[in-house]
C-alpha cells in the first residue's frame, strides 16, 4: 500500500501545474546522499536545474571513494515537476543509473523542497537514494 501511495504522489506532481516564481531557484545543487545498491556508498551529488525546475541535467556522483564515480547517470536530462509555493513535493522523472554492481536502476526520484533545498528519500528500482542538496 505504501508503494501504491508513492506511485501515485510521483504520477500526481507532473499534473500538478507549477506556479510562476515559487519554483525552486535554477543552478548548480550539490549535497551528500547515501546511495544503495547492495553497498551503501555515502557520495556528492550534483545537478544543474533549469527551466523554471522543470528540467535536471549534469548528474553526477563523486567522492574519495571511487565507487561513487562509477555511479553514471544515463539519458540526461531528465523532466522534473513540484508542487507547492515555496515548498512542496518534488519528484524527477526518466531517471535511469548504472553502477558496477548490477543490476541498473529506473524511475522516478522523490522528494521534498523548500525554498532553495532538495530533501531526497527515494527508491529507484533495486536503488536507494536519501540525502539533501541545496542551491547556494
Amino acid at each position: 500500500m505504501k508503494k501504491l501511495a508513492k506511485a501515485a504522489l510521483a504520477a500526481s506532481v507532473f499534473f500538478i501545474p507549477n506556479i510562476a516564481n515559487a519554483a525552486p531557484p535554477d543552478g548548480t545543487y550539490t549535497g551528500t546522499v547515501a546511495f544503495t545498491n547492495g553497498p551503501t556508498l555515502v557520495c556528492q551529488l550534483s545537478f544543474r536545474l533549469s527551466g523554471g525546475g522543470t528540467v535536471v541535467d549534469n548528474v553526477t556522483m563523486m567522492s574519495a571513494d571511487p565507487l561513487c564515480s562509477s555511479i553514471a547517470f544515463q539519458n540526461q536530462p531528465y523532466s522534473a515537476a513540484f508542487s507547492g509555493s515555496g515548498s512542496g513535493f518534488y519528484a524527477i522523472a526518466g531517471v535511469n543509473v548504472t553502477f558496477i554492481i548490477p543490476p541498473s536502476c529506473s524511475g522516478i526520484i522523490l522528494g521534498t523542497w523548500s525554498g532553495s533545498t532538495i530533501d531526497i528519500n527515494t527508491t529507484i528500482g533495486s536503488c536507494g537514494m536519501v540525502g539533501t542538496v541545496s542551491y547556494p
